[in-house]
């Protein structure tokens, strides 16, 4: 098991059309990777770059990272605040049914 640590950072970067980016901290030195499904908000999950977060983090290597961050709370957001289990990663979902009539 990983051993999560709690700390606040500023976000460095974000990649919106990939969903990802990097919260420097002292406590993660070189950066965090954050991918866009460990931030605790319901809706299109983005951060922006400037902005402080609150963010759990483990160590070990992701896409050239020595940190990921596991969760992470943007301005606003209680850090009690947990998405649902059963929410879907994506921002939005949809169903689409069709039914053919074979008689026309």
């Amino acid at each position: 098991m990983f051993e999560l640590h709690l700390s606040t950072g500023t976000v460095r970067k974000w990649q919106e059309d990939e969903g990802w980016g990097v919260i420097d901290s002292p406590h993660a030195p070189g950066g965090c990777l954050a991918i866009f499904h460990s931030i605790q908000m319901l809706g299109f999950r983005k951060l922006t770059a400037g902005e402080t977060v609150e963010f759990e983090w483990v160590r070990g290597s992701q896409e050239g990272f020595g940190y990921q961050a596991e969760k992470v709370w943007p301005p606003g957001v209680d850090k009690d605040y947990q998405v649902p289990a059963d929410h879907p990663d994506g921002a939005y979902s949809s169903d689409l049914e069709i039914i053919f009539n074979e008689d026309h």
